[in-house]
């Protein structure tokens, strides 16, 4: 029994350590919803602090070519309304920077990334929504988010969304475990 105490508090110990060696991991879970105009992906956000614009950083892990060139859609979940004023920082494989304006606060928002139109017949091949943002002017002007102000980094300080989960529209269409591409800090030795 007096070997057990040292050994259960060392071991305890580097648990404690070990939880902060790895950040929180994102889960990856499946949803349902209509695809059409929305795709299989999207990520769900939280919304805590009433802000007129908020700053979010999703980590997805995309395996998509040139994810830049496809359309980044919110909704306010609680109201189902699409939300207009976004933008679109920096947009990338591993992770999506994006500022938008919530309208419900606290709120859930849905961000779908990969969103394309339902084909007509099974042989058509969908074709990805591309980007078409039109945020109200005087809203980039008030947060800094104009294109001359973007390299300043104010949106930065914004208030953060915290990311709850990435989700697939079922599990035909999960990237998860497989299909998660791995990070630059994981492949650089």
């Amino acid at each position: 029994m007096e070997l057990l105490s040292p050994i259960l508090i060392v071991f305890s110990l580097l648990l404690f350590f070990l939880s902060f060696a790895f950040p929180e991991q994102i889960p990856f879970t499946i949803a349902s919803w209509q695809e059409d105009g929305r795709g299989n992906h999207k990520a769900l956000v939280e919304v805590r602090e009433k802000a007129d614009a908020i700053f979010v950083h999703i980590p997805w892990r995309r395996r998509d070519p040139n994810p830049q060139d496809k359309a980044i859609i919110i909704y306010d979940s609680a109201t189902q309304k699409r939300i207009t004023n976004l933008v679109r920082i920096n947009i990338n494989q591993e992770f999506g920077d994006i500022v938008f304006q919530p309208q419900t606060v606290p709120g859930t928002y849905e961000i779908y990334y990969l969103p394309f139109n339902r084909p007509k017949a099974w042989w058509d091949v969908p074709q990805y929504i591309t980007p078409q943002d039109s945020p109200d002017k005087d809203w980039l002007m008030r947060n800094h988010l104009t294109p001359e102000e973007l390299n300043k980094g104010e949106w930065r300080n914004l208030p953060q969304a915290r990311v709850l989960e990435i989700q697939a529209r079922d599990e035909f269409n999960s990237f998860y475990p497989m299909e998660v591409i791995a990070t630059q800090e994981e492949i650089t030795p």
